[in-house]
């Protein structure tokens, strides 16, 4: 098993106190010096997720799924308008980690078992 990259790690610390279960999954990191494929990669890896979403509710209708894709060396404004286009099947999507809190917050206050924490 391959240890934890802070990224997961920070995640999981999240997830597990928002009461949520997960499984660790694939992280890549991008440098600044590959800016070019860099946001090419993450097109990519975002259209798969997409997919991977659309085929997970096709099955389980109810089930909520968020992104989390961070890229801190790219331009936000552009990440997040390519974003939107590709990944449409996500529930919510986040570019950091405050974003990802503030998703899982609104799926949790839409959520019908949601009751105090």
């Amino acid at each position: 098993m391959m240890p934890l990259t802070r990224q997961e790690e920070a995640v999981g610390d999240l997830l597990i106190e928002e009461r949520l279960s997960f499984a660790s999954h694939h992280v890549f990191e991008l440098r600044p010096p590959q800016r070019g494929l860099a946001l090419s990669e993450l097109r990519r890896r975002s259209a798969y997720m997409n997919f991977r979403f659309g085929l997970l509710k096709a099955t389980l209708p109810k089930l909520a799924c968020g992104a989390f894709i961070e890229a801190p060396y790219e331009n936000q404004d552009k990440l997040a308008t390519q974003l939107v286009l590709i990944v449409k099947v996500a529930d919510f999507l986040a570019r950091s980690g405050e974003e990802l809190r503030e998703g899982l917050g609104k799926l949790r206050t839409q959520s019908p078992q949601a009751g105090p924490r």
